[in-house]
């Protein structure tokens, strides 16, 4: 079982809130969608506010001109898709919400050993 967008899942969870839809649209041009899980994520592991940044290969590439936007003006809109937890943004929490993931992934498959039900955990890493 994979559970798609886990880390903003489990953050808007411990509010008591569901994520709607996927947490990477914000409107813009479908393309854009790798820049913007990335960039949350930064936003959501890291301890200072992510700067614009490339990574073609990868489809990740932050280019002012083709966006329409600055890089502040993006970092607002991930922001305000993430209102309700976007406290938690350059505070270091993706760390501990790895941890959480992590933590249920273990009892799962403690679990199906005590019910004798194979398994097999595979990490998706480009997910």
């Amino acid at each position: 079982m994979d559970y798609a967008a886990i880390q903003p899942r489990l953050l808007l969870a411990e509010r008591g809130m569901e994520l709607d839809g996927d947490p990477y649209d914000l409107g813009i041009d479908e393309r854009f969608r790798p820049l913007v899980k990335e960039t949350f994520n930064r936003l959501l592991n890291g301890k200072r506010k992510p700067f614009p940044y490339s990574n073609p290969g990868q489809g990740i590439v932050f280019d002012p001109a083709d966006m329409g936007m600055s890089w502040e003006q993006f970092l607002n809109l991930i922001r305000d898709r993430f209102e309700a937890v976007s406290d938690q943004f350059s505070s270091g929490a993706g760390l501990k919400l790895q941890r959480l993931d992590s933590d249920i992934a273990q009892a799962v498959m403690l679990e199906a050993n005590t019910l004798n039900v194979p398994m097999l955990p595979i990490h998706d890493s480009d997910a």
